[in-house]
């Protein structure tokens, strides 16, 4: 179990004492799930655009890149996971 559905799971149990800090913790933990690797042979992104990846070097060893997504091919080769950029600063 993730520490991400620990939480989820705990809070669950508990009662809604203060809601607005029960609706922010659910929103940071939305963010958090949206930031974790997602593994391309389980989903792949749905939008064209640069995505955060990883690549598997020749040595087995991760390789982080940003590589662009066309819903079809990545610009880069061998990768294994991915997830959306961050947002630019504003």
């Amino acid at each position: 179990m993730s520490i991400i559905e620990r939480i989820e799971a705990h809070l669950s149990t508990q009662p809604r004492i203060a809601s607005i800090g029960y609706v922010l913790l659910h929103e940071s933990l939305d963010e958090l799930k949206a930031r974790q690797w997602i593994y391309i042979g389980d989903k792949l992104p749905e939008k064209k655009g640069d995505y955060y990846v990883i690549l598997k070097h020749g040595d087995g060893k991760p390789f982080h890149y940003i590589s662009w997504y066309n819903k079809i091919t990545w610009s880069a080769a061998n990768v294994t996971h991915w997830m959306p950029l961050p947002e630019a600063p504003k």
